[in-house]
């Protein structure tokens, strides 16, 4: 089991948008330090929930510059707000720099105000996702791809600069749609996920269909599946709920937000006293099951749990609100305890 690091805070956090970020660049040079395998960066939009994260080749970037080992990836792009051609050559620009270091997981995106980037994407963002990985992946590998110039005309163009991985690691990302998995199987990349809102059964399952159409079609593939997981560590477990209740809840806060901003009804009609329950079984659900909020012997069981299920990775969502040197201190003790077992 690969132990990784996944950014993902939310802009309700009092510290200042800068302070945050020298947060993610000391907690990165962290990880490299302790070895750990990657760090996942998101691409978010217009939103509290995951607002320091609207281009994760920017910051990726930044990460390539003050780390010398660990992987750098995105998780995700969302394609369909992109162009192909800047995709390539923005990532081959970071696997350059980085020394081969970057991976790309693309998602299809599903929160329409996300689409005022791109309206004429919204309907058919999940065409436009399954041909763009075919194309970043063929782009990747041959440096070239065809196009239309203001004629009309296709022409061939090279992706500069050269890149120094000959494959282009890719994932494709799922909130949990059975579909989603099994195009990640049909197509032959690896599934980035989280474990919010998926039960220990949906999840077996999910991950079962996604390796049965992954060895189908790509028999001498490998399938690898990438869980992101809200991880705090103390050797006292009554003191890590006191610490992360109202930080989860907060976080789950802005999930929601978010999650109604998209819907006509839902979630943003609940009255207060309806919010907060709703709130407190999100909290008392996720506090149980596939969490890594506890002590090293529960994150311990966590983990085989995972790897039982069939996971291959654990991102370790950290940035939901603990300082820097309570989030540093997570992933000391994991590290420390994976070691030791």
């Amino acid at each position: 089991m690969k132990l990784s690091v996944s950014f993902f805070g939310s802009g309700q956090e009092p510290a200042s948008p800068q302070r945050r970020y020298q947060n993610v660049l000391g907690l990165a040079e962290h990880a490299d330090e302790l070895g750990l395998h990657t760090l996942w960066v998101p691409e978010r939009h217009f939103q509290d929930f995951g607002d320091l994260f609207p281009n994760p080749a920017v910051l990726a970037g930044a990460l390539v510059s003050r780390t010398q080992r660990i992987r750098i990836h995105a998780g995700s792009i969302v394609l369909p707000l992109h162009d192909l051609i800047r995709v390539l050559e923005d990532w081959s620009i970071l696997d350059t720099l980085s020394g081969g270091r970057i991976g790309v997981s693309v998602g299809t995106g599903w929160h329409p105000l996300d689409f005022v980037i791109r309206p004429s994407a919204f309907a058919e963002r999940r065409n436009i996702t399954t041909i763009g990985l075919g194309l970043l992946r063929s782009g990747w590998r041959e440096g070239r791809i065809r196009a239309s110039d203001p004629q009309g005309e296709q022409r061939e163009v090279r992706i500069r600069p050269d890149r120094i991985q000959p494959e282009l690691p890719l994932w494709l990302t799922t909130s949990g749609r059975r579909a989603t998995w099994l195009s990640a199987g049909e197509l032959g990349v690896s599934v980035l996920a989280s474990t919010i809102g998926q039960t220990p059964e949906s999840l077996a399952a999910n991950i079962a269909a996604y390796r049965a159409a992954h060895h189908r079609h790509h028999p001498d593939g490998t399938p690898w599946v990438t869980l992101s997981v809200h991880t705090y560590l103390s050797d006292d477990r009554n003191e890590v709920r006191a610490k992360v209740e109202t930080p989860m809840k907060t976080y789950l806060d802005s999930f929601v937000t978010q999650s109604a901003s998209s819907e006509r009804s839902g979630p943003a009609d609940l009255s207060g006293s309806e919010r907060a329950a709703l709130l407190d079984f999100a909290f008392e659900r996720y506090w149980s099951s596939l969490s890594m909020l506890g002590t090293p012997e529960t994150c311990t069981a966590t983990i085989k749990e995972l790897d039982a299920l069939g996971c291959d990775e654990v991102a370790c969502l950290v940035d939901f609100g603990p300082s820097l040197p309570e989030m540093s201190r997570t992933l000391t003790l994991l590290t420390q305890t994976t070691r030791e077992r």
